[in-house]
């Protein structure tokens, strides 16, 4: 790898006038890969403003590799109406990683009639066929993932793209008279067979993992075009930065992606304080692209040091499955929590009317130069309200649990269980109190099938040694799955807490049915009424099948007048109301009327906390 370093850094400043200044080298060891230290400039670092420019990158346009570029490539060689089938069927980004893969894989040198002979070659050499996501595990590694969502997404997440190279091949297919077969049904196929049949020709201890893979992987294959894909995720840029006008063909956003040889050899550091930038402006040749990209590191460093780039705030779980590898400690960690919303579209737009958020996945994509900061949480992201029904609809909302859970995000994530589990309004205190027990509990079942599913798990057969375990990878796996278990575990003391809080504030609106329901008088009535009930015309099977104490406590409240003001006086009114019941029921004087009424009243006013009902007042907070 170091040859390949060597000769794409030639490439870069010797062809293209790269801008690589004095004071930083690169790198390469077999255990850190390729990095960039800061090699001193002669002034102690303690001297230096930590706003002060160490070192600036800049690297001119033709050396960056953007779908522009894929287009006219495939443009020329086309044999049918290009653009009118791309336009129709195929994303930018995904002809892209489809040219990315020609480059890696194919046989001929890239030629642009517009711009000359580009080879991009060195560039294409330096890249890794090594990578360590998760995609490409093989199923040993995998079972070390358990039941997180990085595994429970695993099928979903490589079928995703699967029928993108499905969707680019079939286009390749009508444009150039190709024939390349794509009818493997990935969905049915189980995560060995996936593996024997793609993944394991992109994993090093793999027989046909070498130096040679190039001719034993071809360049329209699936598996060629995962590694682009794999690529993609963990070394491209966003387009607009050098180019404001950029829109994808099929999203319609600012979504395309770019590669930028050089810069992307730069590793990941969080607290690290970095700016990209267009290089000069635009010109009569690149009337809308800026004439390249540059990037500028500030603050303190210390001599021999690693000199960082910034890719954002991003958490374990999207750095493995992206970028390949994890941080332990990572402040930005967090914890997925999707809910799927049982509710109508009508019921939907309700809430959200009303104030609560309901995040969906585009909610929490960032970059590091986002200029919406840097809060994991969910930013709400001005997606109109008929756009986030309909994903809500089909995904489900979506919440990411994070170390800090500010109160304002933990609030509203209880509000949302909370109504969506009734049609009480999102304000009120009963909401939150159920919000607070039913999001404890999606919680606890969270961790518990997590951490069940290591003692549970069927060791992955591996008699014949199919399957060689990464040390790597496994290491990746057990600090993402410990931070996983940490961040619920904390998450359900913050919920608790809370819950705590609301019943400390509001303890004469609170009142425990079972509290009222120990007493020989009240015990007796119950008894007698039940008897009662089988033997008269009192019959509703809807009812019937749901008597118990609870309803007949709350038919005892209404006779007693207090369905509308539940104290602690209520404990100390019981003895004396109790026997003025016992006398109406004697009598036959409860018609089913004032238990409908009564059922209604605990069916709007009560919740169910560990298997015990709450009465609660309708008190807004």
């Amino acid at each position: 790898m170091n040859d390949q370093l060597q000769n794409l850094l030639a490439w870069a400043q010797d062809k293209h006038n790269c801008h690589i200044p004095s004071n930083v080298k690169f790198l390469y060891d077999d255990i850190k890969g390729i990095t960039c230290i800061y090699k001193g400039d002669g002034e102690e670092a303690e001297n230096k403003d930590e706003d002060e420019i160490l070192c600036e990158i800049t690297i001119p346009y033709e050396m960056i590799l953007t779908a522009d570029k894929a287009v006219k490539y495939f443009h020329s060689r086309c044999l049918k109406s290009f653009l009118t089938e791309k336009n129709s069927n195929i994303n930018d980004n995904s002809l892209l990683k489809f040219y990315i893969a020609k480059l890696k894989f194919g046989t001929n040198l890239i030629k642009c009639s517009d711009e000359g002979e580009e080879q991009f070659i060195p560039y294409i050499d330096a890249l890794p066929l090594n990578l360590n996501c998760p995609l490409i595990w093989n199923p040993l590694e995998l079972s070390l993932l358990f039941s997180t969502n990085l595994r429970q997404s695993w099928k979903s997440n490589i079928t995703n793209v699967y029928n993108e190279w499905k969707n680019v091949i079939s286009w390749y297919n009508r444009s150039f008279n190709s024939n390349e077969n794509i009818e493997y049904d990935i969905e049915t196929s189980s995560m060995e067979d996936i593996y024997l049949k793609y993944t394991f020709k992109l994993n090093p201890s793999s027989s046909s993992f070498s130096s040679s893979s190039n001719s034993i992987i071809t360049w329209t294959s699936f598996e060629a075009f995962l590694w682009a894909h794999l690529i993609a995720t963990s070394r491209a840029f966003p387009e607009y930065v050098i180019n404001k006008n950029t829109d994808n063909n099929i999203t319609g956003n600012k979504s395309n992606i770019m590669f930028l040889p050089v810069i992307d050899l730069l590793n990941h550091d969080y607290n690290a304080k970095v700016e990209w930038f267009p290089v000069k402006p635009a010109t009569a040749t690149h009337p809308i692209t800026a004439n390249g990209f540059g990037l500028r590191v500030f603050c303190k460093h210390i001599e021999g040091c690693e000199i960082f780039n910034n890719y954002g705030p991003k958490s374990n779980e999207e750095l493995l499955n992206g970028y390949g590898f994890v941080l332990e400690n990572n402040i930005n960690d967090t914890v997925a929590l999707r809910l799927h919303v049982p509710l109508s579209t009508e019921e939907l737009h309700r809430l959200l009317n009303f104030g609560v958020q309901l995040p969906v996945l585009e909610d929490y994509t960032t970059y590091a130069f986002d200029v919406r900061g840097n809060d994991t949480n969910s930013r709400q992201n001005g997606m109109d309200n008929d756009t986030r029904v309909q994903i809500l609809v089909k995904e489900g909302s979506l919440f990411l649990i994070n170390h800090d859970l500010p109160i304002s995000y933990l609030k509203n994530m209880i509000r949302v269980f909370g109504s969506i589990s009734s049609e009480r309004p999102p304000n009120v205190l009963i909401t939150m109190l159920e919000g607070c027990y039913l999001l404890r509990t999606a919680l606890k079942m969270k961790l518990k099938k997590i951490t069940a599913s290591k003692h549970e798990q069927t060791p992955i057969s591996n008699e014949e040694e199919d399957y060689k375990l990464n040390p790597y990878r496994k290491y990746c796996a057990t600090v993402y799955y410990k931070s996983q278990i940490k961040l619920l575990k904390q998450a359900i003391k913050k919920v608790n807490k809370y819950y705590e809080i609301l019943l400390k504030r509001n303890d004469p609106h609170v009142v425990t049915i079972q509290k009222l329901l120990t007493s020989e008088d009240f015990l007796k009535y119950l008894s007698y009424f039940k008897s009662k009930i089988k033997n008269q015309e009192m019959r509703n099977d809807e009812i019937m099948e749901q008597i118990n104490e609870e309803y007949l406590f709350c038919l005892w409240i209404n006779k007693t007048h207090l369905a509308d003001k539940i104290e602690q006086e209520v404990c100390d009114q019981y003895s004396e109301s109790a026997s003025k019941i016992w006398r109406e029921v004697e009598q036959n004087e409860i018609p089913l009327e004032e238990f409908t009424k009564a059922f209604a009243f605990f069916q709007s006013s009560s919740y169910e906390n560990n298997n015990e009902s709450i009465l609660v007042l309708p008190l807004e907070i």
